[in-house]
């Protein structure tokens, strides 16, 4: 009577054992497709943010090269008018590392003249009968100032 109680109790633990373990078995099934799911959503929530990066990126690049051309374009036009400035004698014209090939600038003379750069627009300084003998074209007015055209801002 005891193997028989024995065996009873052996077969009842096994059946509680496989319906606790269809019910573990069960109850990991759904949540390894909860987490399917949840891993599918976020990996769409993922994607979706990854293509709004990409899109921040596109337009950031964008951004930096309308930033670049608008830099260039300022170099050059800055570049241009400090050349202008050279030209007309505004400002100095800075040393140069090939400076021994270029020709050598002109010093000013040791009087009283001013000797500015040449505009064609201005009277020549002969001091003849178009001017006196500091080179103004006008009697009495001083020496002649480089005129500065369109100069709204200048650094010296």
């Amino acid at each position: 009577a005891l193997l028989g109680s024995e065996a009873k109790i052996g077969k009842m633990e096994r059946e509680i054992l496989h319906h606790d373990l269809s019910g573990v078995e069960e109850t990991l099934g759904k949540v390894v497709e909860r987490l399917k799911v949840l891993e599918i959503e976020e990996n769409a929530t993922l994607r979706k943010k990854l293509a709004e990066k990409e899109v921040l990126l596109d337009l950031t690049c964008v951004e930096l090269d309308k930033a670049e051309k608008r830099l260039s374009e300022s170099i050059w036009w800055n570049e241009r008018f400090y050349l202008e400035m050279v030209r007309k004698g505004a400002v100095p014209k800075p040393p140069s590392d090939d400076e021994g090939s270029e020709r050598p600038r002109k010093m000013p003379k040791k009087s009283d003249e001013y000797e500015g750069p040449f505009d064609p627009r201005r009277p020549r300084r002969s001091g003849g009968a178009d001017g006196n003998a500091d080179g103004t074209g006008v009697e009495g007015a001083g020496p002649t100032v480089p005129e500065l055209t369109g100069c709204t801002y200048v650094t010296f």
